[in-house]
């Protein structure tokens, strides 16, 4: 298994782009235009609490804590942060300890680590997109 190794501004970059995404400001897309669907991602979407400008800091720190730990990434087996229908290892527990509640997070999100490069997906089928470092 990969032990990946990221620099202080690699992880500062992704928890700007996650602190950014659980503002409390998004809609959830989970991909499903069923009625079902569009029930769970309306009441999602009414459930969320807008964190604290202090819960975004703490969130943002524990979340670079968490990725600059190498003994970490043996948790993950695999270079990346992911949201389903709620947060993956690393973003849960920065979430848990600033506070925030998982309901914040956006469905079917993903980042990974590859190379030097930070790629994130943006919602359900969203294609990849890199957002580090800047072209």
């Amino acid at each position: 298994m990969k032990n990946f190794q990221l620099t202080r501004e690699e992880a500062t970059v992704a928890a700007e782009w996650w602190a950014s995404k659980i503002d409390g400001r998004h809609h959830h897309d989970n991909g499903d235009r069923s009625s079902t669907g569009v029930m769970s991602m309306f009441l999602a979407d009414m459930c969320m609490e807008a964190p604290t400008k202090e819960q975004i800091e703490q969130f943002k720190e524990s979340l670079i804590s968490h990725l600059l730990d190498d003994e970490n990434w043996s948790l993950l087996g695999f270079g990346g942060l992911h949201c389903d229908y709620g947060p993956g290892l690393f973003l849960r527990d920065a979430a848990e300890e600033a506070g925030i509640e998982e309901l914040n997070f956006p469905f079917k999100t993903s980042m990974y680590f590859q190379d030097g490069e930070i790629l994130v997906r943006d919602g359900y089928m969203a294609p990849p997109k890199k957002i580090y470092p800047a072209d």
